[in-house]
């Protein structure tokens, strides 16, 4: 009878295991991938770049130097025919020197910098999330055909025994070929069923491996455990955290409100500015170098400069109207992606409890057709029991623990789409 149980929910732990593969458990694959994914390597750029906006923005502030080297030369035909100008040849240099005292558009391009470091952190951590959940899906599902292949596995060594017994009647002459045959024909629909299985975990292995950073070359086993997933989603765990896609939406909102106020402000706040320069003649001859006694080759200006657009033709009013709907729009994305939230919350929960449920039930089913399996095989082997009535059977059972196996991995995923939902699985395990 022992040989005839399916793994059905008995596997406290699993285990997929090949020669010379680097071995992690799930929270090993975390803090690898944490280290290598390359998506969370671009994402930390982020904060940088963010702060060197913030330097490229508050350096309007600061004074802004230039030196101009001018030369100019008026022949004498040409001060012949303009009057009032005399030949000359003349070579200055000229320093300038000016200073923003107060600027809206640099005021706004400094809060929009803000509000982009902000925006990075927010992207570094929905990047997290997303990872965390792709990580967590795609071990559940290698898991999940690791047991479905252990359960074919075992069926394939029944079915071979029932080959071995019945080649052995047909040489003694008790059957004819039929039996064999069939028996045959289930063996390779079985292998046919483990290289597609096989086929399967490869694939997610190769997923896995693109989710860790890890080179598609080199061979990778996981050691999975039922009770890491609820450790690693935080399901249980009563924290409350802020979902980063809904904050990026706010921060965006805060960003168009900055530049629709500031708008506003610039019909009636000027912009102010120091200036002043310098200019020293390097080289001057020609009758136009006659200067009088109280005038010299230098000059020098300062002031402060006031500067206040009246009109620009409309493009200050269009800029504030479009920045507006982008406001609407974007607190439309807000409500529309709260509510999904929450009907995803709702739904797994609920999938969840029926999942649980459902998962009883199957278990339960699977035990009763590995009994009748183990009845049937008592039957066939004293010979009272067609072929067809065994390989039922088999087909009935095999399905039975399928579907157990479904459901309890089924719970398993729930358990993440509910902490996705709930944005826990921005720190998988809560210690990161």
């Amino acid at each position: 009878m022992r040989n005839f149980i399916i793994f059905t929910g008995l596997m406290a732990f699993l285990v997929i295991t090949t020669a010379e593969a680097q071995v992690f458990s799930l929270k090993e694959a975390w803090q690898y991938a944490l280290e290598h994914n390359p998506s969370m390597t671009s994402v930390s750029y982020d904060a940088t770049i963010a702060e060197k906006n913030l330097d490229l923005a508050t350096s309007s502030y600061y004074p802004q130097i230039q030196l101009i080297t001018d030369y100019r030369k008026i022949d004498s035909d040409r001060a012949g025919f303009y009057q009032g100008m005399m030949p000359e040849n003349k070579s200055s240099l000229t320093a300038k020197i000016t200073q923003d005292i107060f600027n809206l558009e640099t005021n706004t391009q400094i809060e929009k910098a803000k509000i982009s470091q902000t925006l990075a952190k927010l992207h570094k951590d929905s990047t997290q999330m997303d990872l965390a959940f792709a990580i967590g899906t795609v071990v559940v599902d290698i898991a999940y055909n690791q047991i479905a292949l252990n359960i074919y596995q075992e069926k394939e060594k029944r079915i071979s025994g029932y080959l071995k017994t019945t080649n052995d009647k047909y040489i003694v002459g008790t059957i004819d070929l039929s039996d064999v045959y069939r028996w045959e024909s289930e063996l390779a629909k079985i292998h046919s069923m483990l290289h597609e299985i096989k086929n399967t975990i490869f694939n997610y292995n190769s997923l896995l491996k693109k989710h860790l950073g890890i080179p598609q070359f080199e061979t990778i086993d996981i050691i999975f455990k039922q009770e890491d997933i609820e450790a690693f989603a935080n399901i249980y765990d009563d924290i409350s955290v802020i979902n980063p896609k809904v904050e990026t939406l706010k921060e965006n909102i805060k960003s168009y409100s900055v530049e629709v106020e500031n708008i506003d402000r610039s019909y009636y706040i000027p912009k102010i500015t120091l200036y002043g320069d310098r200019e020293e003649t390097l080289h001057k001859d020609g009758k136009g170098d006659i200067l009088p006694s109280s005038q010299n080759n230098n000059n020098y200006t300062f002031g402060i400069e006031m500067t206040l657009p009246l009109y620009e033709g409309g493009a200050r009013k269009a800029k504030k109207e479009a920045l507006q709907v982008k406001k609407l729009q974007t607190q439309s994305d807000v409500q529309s992606l709260e509510n999904e939230l929450l009907k995803e919350q709702e739904n797994a929960k609920e999938s969840i409890k029926n999942y649980q449920k459902s998962f009883e039930l199957e278990k339960n089913a699977s035990e009763k057709a590995n009994k009748y399996l183990y009845t049937k095989h008592q039957q066939y082997k004293e010979g009272s029991l067609e072929i067809t009535s065994l390989l039922d059977a088999e087909e009935y059972a095999t399905l039975s623990a399928l579907s157990a196996e479904q459901k309890r991995y089924l719970v398993m995923k729930y358990k993440l789409t509910l902490s996705y939902a709930l944005s826990k699985l921005q720190k998988p395990f809560n210690n990161f």
